[in-house]
């Protein structure tokens, strides 16, 4: 259950087992996709054969994942990219015989450019780079859009890929939500825009301390929602690691992460992460309030007040206790049954809807049942871990708190740090 280098080396191989042109050139695409991952480990044939199997295994759960199963008798030519959404279509102009050629040397070639540093690093540099250095190298090609499946074209290679890396690690999978707030009102009791601006920012930023968790200890692909690729907060950690370049500070200043994530994580583990995610939420947070008291407490006039009048100093009382209030963290965790049949028969069990039985059912009927597997379930592992947070939010966590009177100005609900006994001034608080 340890994450070691043989993690990440069933993620690289995985992360690869599919060449990005794939679809430009379907046959012969599996020679090329282990040559990618030998020049990428450069381990004896034996040893990559056990992980080559873990990666087609994951490919077969994350392929149900995105899409049904098609029998493979089915073929299309890949001539188009269709939008999951607006139906629009965008045209994948077919390389010549000689143009395959050069592509395949590309990549290998930026493939042996990416391979630095131990296991991990190798598979971060992949994870981040790879599609981006093919788009430099050669920008006449829709990489980013490229699909996974040619008779199903509506979502990219390159994202069934880095799912497929999540899940070839995995003997148990779980999902994990897991959410802080309250948002509204905290968000709510802004007055100006600056506030507004920083309450957002305040969450986004809490967010990503728990988020950095799933990152560090199992890797960016495991977080399904939000995606990390391109993110602001995951682009400054990976420039920690001298994966990217420094990121530009003012990226950094837009909330761009929710108040929750939906990560997959091995199901042996998934207590121990939200618990190590949610400690380190609340770390971040009581470092940023002691380094606010701190700077308050710099300050001349604060220091004069405190010296006159020594009630002053019951401010550090109300200042704590709030303190301790915020935020509320909430999670929840779905550990995954065995087969698809199991989770389905959970999910009528749970929710008295028989809806997934009876489309496993309905693929079986067609005799299609060959391509179900506990991936095809996934929206009833999302529906269960989803219901489950559900349920935890309606299970108030009450706090015997008070908040005496002489409340805050903008919030209306906490004791104003200026509510004592003694006349304090009051223009030093504004």
């Amino acid at each position: 259950r340890l994450v070691n280098s043989t993690w990440w080396q069933r993620k690289i191989v995985a992360l690869l087992h599919d060449p990005p042109d794939k679809v430009l050139d379907i046959p012969g695409h599996e020679k090329r996709a282990r040559e990618l991952v030998q020049k990428a480990l450069k381990l004896p044939e034996e040893v990559l054969e056990e992980k080559w199997k873990k990666a087609k295994e994951a490919d077969r759960i994350a392929s149900a994942l995105d899409r049904i199963p098609f029998p493979s008798k089915l073929t299309v030519e890949c001539d188009r990219v269709i939008h999951p959404l607006s139906a629009q279509e965008h045209p994948i102009a077919l390389p010549s015989a000689d143009q395959r050629v050069t592509l395949q040397n590309l990549q290998n070639q930026v493939v042996e450019s990416l391979i630095q540093g131990d296991d991990k690093t190798r598979f971060l540099r992949l994870w981040r780079l790879f599609q981006e250095h093919l788009e430099q190298k050669a920008p006449s090609i829709s990489w980013a859009l490229l699909p996974a499946e040619t008779r199903m074209p509506d979502h990219p290679l390159m994202h069934h890929l880095r799912v497929t890396s999540a899940v070839a690690v995995l003997e148990n999978p779980a999902t994990l939500l897991f959410s802080i707030g309250p948002v509204q009102s905290f968000i709510f009791s802004a007055r100006k825009t600056r506030d507004l601006l920083m309450g957002s920012f305040l969450i986004s930023y809490l967010t990503w301390h728990a988020i950095k968790v799933i990152a560090e200890e199992l890797g960016p692909d495991h977080l399904l929602y939000p995606s990390l690729l391109g993110q602001p907060f995951g682009e400054l950690w990976l420039s920690g690691k001298k994966i990217v370049e420094r990121l530009d500070p003012e990226k950094l200043r837009i909330a761009t992460i929710p108040n929750r994530f939906f990560a997959l994580v091995p199901a042996d583990r998934a207590e121990e992460l939200a618990k190590k995610a949610e400690k380190e939420l609340k770390d971040e947070w009581k470092r940023l309030a002691d380094e606010v008291w701190k700077l308050l407490t710099d300050d001349e006039v604060w220091k004069r007040i405190a010296v006159e009048i020594p009630e002053f100093q019951k401010a550090k009382e109300i200042w704590q206790r709030q303190i301790d209030q915020f935020p509320q963290i909430y999670w929840a965790i779905y550990r995954w049954e065995k087969t698809p049949e199991d989770i389905a028969r959970q999910f009528r069990e749970l929710t008295n809807s028989e809806r997934f039985e009876k489309w496993i059912g309905q693929f079986k009927e067609m005799g299609r049942g060959w391509g179900i597997n506990v991936g095809s379930v996934y929206a009833a592992c999302y529906e269960l871990t989803e219901r489950a947070l559900g349920a935890r939010k309606t299970l108030r966590d009450f706090c015997d708190c008070s908040e005496p009177a002489g409340k805050c100005s903008l919030c209306g609900e906490r004791q104003a740090l200026s509510d004592l006994d003694a006349q304090v001034p009051r223009d030093w608080w504004n």
